[in-house]
């Protein structure tokens, strides 16, 4: 992970940090007290630290696995909290006061100096079904629990500020398949019957393509890519879904569908 002073790397069960701006190696923590097994799964950097998700006793973060959030400081990479982490979860924000962490069945604030609670809101059991944009936290609830058998029925906002909620509710049907990204106020959702986008503000249904899966998202230039059944990389508004941007698709890519873009 990198941020605007600190690059950190994480490796079995130690972080170690460099200058983002010249690459000379700041410190070096190795993370003790956790049982054998225990591997590394995240690292993320905030203003004022970086945070590293740890999965214990399981070499991959599966559905049964227990995992922590330790809090470093970015100065000296010391140990200062740790906090439970919910699968795929774990920090998705951080200020220099506070560190918000996706843990299992709750959102919480907490206060860095202190490791005080400053809000916190429950979530079920978000796992994959989450994502976050624009200072906000969103899950998806399906019809048989948070992450049930079932359609997406509704999607839960929470405010990354202050914790404030808000529930959105599809127009019509349950939104069709799985949410997969939010961006400037559209939610990606994505399944066997294509790529469907929806307002985050009313739910309501914006556009539709059935020869496309989502890829990526460009969150400078606000542009969701997606890769289409021809093996073209198409870049699209959020709000439209029309086309900005395309790129030819390799050939073994349409063959194999191995390839793909990681991030833009």
């Amino acid at each position: 992970a990198a941020g605007q002073a600190v690059v950190a790397v994480g490796f079995g069960m130690i972080v170690y940090a460099y200058s983002a701006r010249t690459g000379d190696p700041l410190w070096v923590t190795g993370l003790a007290g956790f049982p054998a097994g225990s591997r590394i799964v995240s690292v993320r950097v905030w203003p004022a630290g970086v945070t590293v998700g740890v999965a214990r006793g399981q070499l991959l973060a599966g559905a049964g696995s227990k995992q922590r959030t330790v809090l470093l400081s970015a100065r000296k990479g010391h140990r200062l909290r740790s906090y439970p982490a919910a699968p795929f979860g774990g920090a998705i924000a951080g200020t220099r006061q506070s560190t918000v962490v996706l843990g299992p069945g709750t959102v919480t604030s907490y206060q860095n100096a202190t490791g005080k609670v400053i809000w916190s809101r429950a979530t079920g059991q978000a796992s994959e079904g989450w994502r976050s944009d624009g200072g906000h936290l969103y899950v998806a609830v399906a019809a048989h629990g948070p992450l049930g058998a079932g359609p997406v029925t509704a999607l839960r906002e929470i405010s990354l500020r202050g914790g404030a909620e808000r529930i959105i509710h599809p127009a019509g049907s349950p939104f069709q398949g799985r949410l997969t990204a939010v961006l400037r106020g559209v939610a990606l959702f994505s399944g066997p019957s294509g790529t469907s986008a929806y307002s985050s503000i009313t739910g309501s249904l914006l556009w539709q393509r059935r020869d496309a899966v989502p890829e990526s998202a460009d969150v400078i230039r606000g542009v969701f890519y997606l890769t289409t059944s021809s093996g073209n990389l198409v870049g699209v508004q959020p709000s439209s879904g029309r086309v900005v941007a395309r790129v030819p698709g390799a050939e073994e890519s349409t063959s194999s569908g191995a390839s793909g873009v990681y991030g833009v």
